[in-house]
Order: structure tokens, then sequence, then C-alpha cells
């Protein structure tokens, strides 16, 4: 994310562009998550996933997370070229850490501890008040872009969708035993 930062050239080539996928530039549904519309944005997003690291490491093993990110990032990029027609451009890694903090959430719930659905409950709450109530301007203003919140919710909904069949497995085999 840094070097892509550093190298602003690339920017238009990769970043999530409405006419780029309409011109099968598929790339872009994977690589305008990993561009930012300043420094500011940059260093959030990066202290994002070091929150999240720091929060989730035990359920964050390398190849399933490589997995669930990609299948969130497409399922981001396509829900945001199909049901936010408003939005011609996207960049930014947030979408994704809310599908971490979601799945996060979920393996903590699942593992008995309480915190998890409280802070299921709180992720949901919070996508859930930002698109009824709208972005922090303080926010829009510090990265120098619209707050995509169309975004974070699609986030969390992705990493639900995909977290459902591995949780009803379990549920299943639970209630069988």
């Amino acid at each position: 994310m840094v070097a892509l930062y550093l190298l602003p050239e690339l920017q238009s080539t990769l970043i999530w562009s409405r006419e780029g996928m309409s011109q099968q530039e598929y790339w872009r549904l994977i690589s305008g998550h990993f561009l930012h519309s300043n420094g500011y944005h940059l260093l959030m997003n990066l202290g994002g996933v070091w929150l999240m690291l720091g929060l989730f490491q035990p359920y964050f093993h390398t190849k399933k997370l490589l997995l669930f990110s990609l299948g969130c990032l497409l399922l981001i990029s396509i829900g945001i070229y199909l049901w936010v027609p408003a939005t011609y451009y996207y960049v930014g890694l947030s979408a994704l850490l809310h599908s971490w903090f979601t799945y996060g959430a979920v393996k903590e719930w699942q593992t008995g501890q309480k915190m998890g659905l409280l802070m299921l409950i709180g992720v949901i709450a919070k996508v859930a008040w930002e698109n009824t109530m709208g972005a922090s301007t303080e926010l829009a203003s510090l990265i120098d872009a619209n707050v995509a919140v169309e975004a974070h919710l699609l986030g969390v909904i992705s990493a639900l969708l995909l977290l459902l069949p591995s949780t009803m497995k379990a549920k299943f085999k639970r209630s069988s035993a």
C-alpha cells in the first residue's frame, strides 16, 4: 500500500473505476482497495490493519485470511458496482477492514467469547448509523474524499456471507453430535 501511495502515476490504472469495470478492467475489483486518497487515509488504513491483526491474530491464518480477503474484496467491489451507482471511483481498505472486524468478532463469538457478539453488534450498529446519518464530515475533510459508508456496509455483509457456510456446518455438527 505504501509503495502504491509513493507511485501516484499508477493510480489511474489501478483505481476502482466504474468506467474501467465497464471496459472489463477487472483487476480494479481488487487493486482499488490498496490505493488511498492521501497520506492520512493511508495511515488510518495501516493503523486499522495493525489493530485487526493485533485483536484477531489467533483467527488470522495466512492462507485462510488471503482467501477470505479476496472473496470479500470481490464481493465489496461487485456490490459497489451493482448497488451504489453514484460511486464512480473508490479507493481505500476500510471496507475490507470492516470485513476483518466482522470475521474476528464472529470467530470470537463462536469460541464462546461473549465479547465477540458485542463486537458484532457494535460493527453492525456502526455501519447502520453511518448509512442512516451519514459519514463524519471531519473524516471526509481529513482524507480529502467522501467516506464510502456503503462500502463499509458491504464489507460487513460480505464477511457474513462468506462465514455463513462454515457457521452452518459447525452448527450442524453440534446439533447432530
